[in-house]
Formats: structure tokens, C-alpha cells, sequence
């Protein structure tokens, strides 16, 4: 989208094997420029890997994402003067630290620019922000469907798409409230999709139940069998302890399913208004299975959650709204940047990173090995 509108956007890859990525096959194959560079044991290598990638592919802007050591080589970016623009994807410890050591710590690391997909990071980053850095508040957006899920006659069928890992999607007591569900109330199916980040055990937990049709595991879909899939089903479920503004979420209401969520206070709460487009619960026992037996027996409620569910994606988050807003914000930060000069990269063994908090999940947990300076022992 964003190429639509005059940008020629770039990705660097940090490469842990050099076997090919489906990622890097597929960008490439739509014609955008990858940069392949190897994952190194030291933050610093990194640092100064990513910095010599730019240096010879000079940017408009620097957009590291994700990434720790981008993070910390957009100080070397930003001195360049190319702005540097950091995304909030998460309410988590993770996401929590990037605007303590980005957005409100030293002034040399600070970003240009961050943007955050949901009103409650939006107003995490006005709390903490210190500088001038400019914020966007841009949920990622999807496309949307021609098609709408039917509404349910006898049957009603729920579906989780996303990881499965207990940390934040709380999967294991997913399985174990669907598990509740189909055995409670008559004519209810689920099937779970997504990635075991658990080492098979979310799989293996599927299958002892021996529910067969009414709970199953549907596997690992394809970008292309999203849709398709979500379109079978009626009812989207999503549990998590967190979120950001869950991509899944959006897909499903687009599709016209209707949401049944806990209350996360970034996503759910603000994309959800409860009893309009969908459903708050409390907890993931009786009022998850209460909320279920309403869109089973409950007459019309399903058919108007799913009307307004569909309506609030096409209003405020579709993928072209998310390009337009990208679309200024970027025009806007290189009309109000200084002019560019050439990146500057470090000696490694002179890079002098600032001490990250041992945090469990934190950017601790990619910020590698610093590298040994001389007298360390």
C-alpha cells in the first residue's frame, strides 16, 4: 500500500541460518529490496551490521520494529539525520521498556518518532514522553473480505487463530474453556489454528480430549486460507492476559465474525464495545460460556454483532486507512528533518550501550551478549 503512494520501501533481515526464509522468497518476489545479514552473538556486531546496510542504501527513514539492535543503531541514524521511527505493537513488559529506553531515556537513544496500534500504548507514550518525539497512533489494518460469514443455523462454530502459547494468548485455558463449551452446549464446535510455540503440548492436549469434531486442532494456515477458513465459523475467540490491537481480531470481524474476547485494556476494549459488535467477558469460565449460550439461543444477537463487527473494521481499520495515515506521517517527519549526511559506523569495541534491566521478557531478552571490551574479565 504504502508503495501505492510513491514509497519504495526496504527490509533488513537478521538472518539466524542462511537457509531461505518464505518471508524473504515472497517480498522478494513482489519486487522489494531484502537485506540479508547474519544474527551475530554480540549486540554491538549487530549494531554496526544494520549501520553499514544503511550506510550504503542511505534511507528517508529508519523504521527498526522490532529489532533491539536497530533500536539502538538509530542513534547513529538519527544523527545522520534521518528520522527514526519506532512501533508499540504490544501491552507488554517489552513494549513497555522500548519507550523507557527509547522514547523517555538517554536523549542520544531517544527516536525521531513512534507510533503505537492502540489508544491505550498512544496514551502509555503522551505519560512517559520527555522529548519532542512525535507520535502516531495507527492500528495495523487488514484487508477486507468480499465475503461475510453466514449466520449460524443449527450448528455454531468458534475459532482461535494465532499463536499458541500460554504466555499472553493463555492457550491451555483457551482449549480448556472451548473444552467447557462444546460439552455444555448442544450443536457447538471449535477448532483451534496456529503455530505450537509450546513444544507439541498444545497439540498433544487437543488430541487427549478425544472430542473429535466438536474441539480439534485445524493446523497452520496459509496467508491464503486465512479468510476462508474464518468464513466456516461464526465466533472468534480470543482470551489473552494482553494484546496490542490483535491483527486476528481484526480479520475475523471483517469477515463478519462475532468477537468474544476478555477485557484487555489495549485491543479488545477499544475495538470491542460490548453487546454492539461483540463480546466482553470476565473470566474464561461461566461468563465465556454464558456468552456463548447468548449467540447460540439468544434470537437476532448474533446477526447484529456480526452487522456491526463487519462495519467497524471497514470504518477504522482496513489497510488503506492504515496506509493513508502512514502515508502523512512519514511525508511529514522528511519534510521537518534536517538534511541527510552520510551514516557514521562505529567501531564496535567503541560502542558504549547503555545497561539493560535483567527483566524477564523485556528487551533484555534480544539485547544478545554486549561485547567484550579490553579488561573485561
Amino acid at each position: 500500500e504504502l508503495r501505492k503512494k510513491g514509497f519504495a520501501p526496504e527490509v533488513i533481515f537478521m538472518m539466524f541460518r542462511q537457509e531461505s526464509c518464505k518471508v524473504v522468497l515472497n517480498l522478494q518476489k513482489e519486487g522489494f529490496k531484502c537485506h540479508l545479514i547474519p544474527w551475530e552473538p554480540y549486540t554491538e556486531l549487530n549494531i554496526v551490521n544494520i549501520l553499514r546496510v544503511l550506510k550504503s542504501n542511505t534511507p528517508d527513514i529508519f523504521v527498526p520494529n522490532l529489532s533491539v539492535p536497530a533500536y539502538f543503531a538509530s542513534k547513529w541514524v538519527k544523527e545522520a539525520g534521518i528520522p527514526t521511527v519506532g512501533i508499540l505493537h504490544s501491552d507488554d513488559i517489552f513494549h513497555h521498556e522500548l519507550i523507557e529506553y527509547f522514547v523517555s531515556g538517554s536523549p542520544e537513544y531517544r527516536l525521531s518518532a513512534i507510533v503505537t496500534v492502540s489508544k491505550f500504548l498512544e496514551g502509555l507514550v503522551k505519560e512517559k514522553c520527555v522529548s519532542d518525539t512525535e507520535i502516531l497512533y495507527c492500528p495495523c489494518g487488514i484487508s477486507i473480505p468480499d465475503r461475510v460469514a453466514n449466520p449460524p443455523q443449527v450448528r455454531l462454530n468458534l475459532i482461535y487463530t494465532g499463536r499458541l502459547i500460554q504466555r499472553q494468548k493463555r492457550i491451555f485455558d483457551v482449549i480448556n474453556s472451548l473444552k467447557n463449551v462444546v460439552s455444555e452446549i448442544p450443536e457447538t464446535y471449535a477448532t483451534i489454528y496456529g503455530e505450537d510455540r509450546e513444544g507439541g503440548r498444545v497439540i498433544n492436549t487437543i488430541k487427549s480430549l478425544n472430542l473429535g469434531e466438536r474441539l480439534k486442532y485445524g493446523g497452520l494456515l496459509k496467508f491464503d486460507e486465512i479468510f476462508p477458513a474464518l468464513l466456516k465459523h461464526h465466533v472468534f475467540v480470543l482470551l489473552s492476559d494482553y494484546e496490542g490491537m490483535p491483527i486476528s481480531l481484526m480479520e475475523a470481524m471483517g469477515c463478519g465474525l462475532v468477537p468474544v474476547c476478555t477485557k484487555t485494556r489495549s485491543g479488545a476494549m477499544e475495538i470491542i464495545k460490548h453487546n454492539e459488535n461483540g463480546l466482553l467477558v470476565e473470566n474464561r469460565d461461566e461468563d465465556f460460556i454464558n456468552a456463548i449460550r447468548r449467540l447460540k439461543y439468544e434470537k437476532g444477537l448474533w446477526e447484529r454483532l456480526s452487522k456491526r463487527a463487519r462495519e467497524t473494521i471497514e470504518k477504522d481499520y482496513t489497510i488503506e486507512i492504515c496506509a493513508d495515515r502512514w502515508s502523512m506521517f512519514l511525508r511529514k517527519l522528511i519534510k521537518e528533518s534536517r538534511g541527510k549526511k552520510e551514516i557514521s559506523v562505529p567501531d564496535p569495541y567503541s560502542i558504549n550501550l547503555p545497561p539493560i534491566k535483567r527483566t524477564e521478557n523485556g528487551i533484555f531478552r534480544e539485547d544478545n551478549m554486549r561485547l567484550p571490551k579490553a579488561g573485561d574479565h
